[in-house]
Formats: structure tokens, sequence, C-alpha cells
């Protein structure tokens, strides 16, 4: 996910088996409306970055920033990620974040599968 300074962070989604692994994240940017995204890493390899793993990325936007759509963005990705996890019997893990990008990078550093690397997109820094 790409994190800007308006990015606020909801919730995070988290699933893992021996050949791949699904995060999702539900967040809105400024008081637009909540978005999800989530995807698939299948393993290719042992590396955390710059890996040949395979990724696929899916995002959907809710029509407003409704507390109703923020719980219909909930129960899909708890329907989703939940469900795999069920039939494949790993655990799932629902992460509450609820901040801004520093709050995101702090609850993200903190899971012991997460490998966060930030990047500084500012010009000239």
């Amino acid at each position: 996910m790409h994190l800007t300074q308006d990015t606020y962070v909801h919730a995070m989604f988290f699933m893992e088996c021996d050949d791949f692994n699904w995060m999702a994240t539900i967040f809105r940017r400024g008081e637009g409306p909540w978005q999800g995204e989530y995807r698939f890493r299948y393993f290719m390899d042992n590396k955390a970055h710059d890996s040949e793993d395979e990724r696929s990325w899916y995002e959907g936007q809710a029509p407003d920033s409704s507390d109703e759509s923020l719980q219909g963005l909930m129960e899909a990705m708890r329907t989703a990620g939940g469900g795999m996890a069920e039939h494949l019997e790993v655990p799932f893990e629902e992460i509450p974040v609820g901040g801004g990008p520093e709050r995101t990078v702090e609850v993200l550093s903190q899971q012991p599968w997460a490998n966060v690397k930030t990047v500084n997109s500012q010009p000239g820094a």
C-alpha cells in the first residue's frame, strides 16, 4: 500500500499458508470514501524485498465515508480472508490501526510477518 500524509488506515488483515499469503487494508484518503485493497503474494524465493514472488493486487471503493460503508468493507475482508484461512486451517489476523501513516508503520512494524520498507517519496529528500 502506498501511504500518503492524508491516508487514514482503519484496519489490516493477514493470513499465510505454505505457498502464499494474503494481506488487506481498509483506508481512506482525507475525507474521501472508504477503500479496500488486498493482495496475494505467491512465494518464489525467501527474499523479503526485491523478490521474484508473484503478487496480484485488487482494490475496491465504497460509495462514501459513512460508518455503514466502513462496516461493509470490514465484513467483506473478514469473509474473504477468514474464509480462506478457515479452509486452509491457518490463523487469520485482523489488526486495528486507527491512524495515519506513522501509526500504520508503527503497527505494521510490530507484526512478526511484516517486512517494512519505508521510502521517502519527497523530491530532494
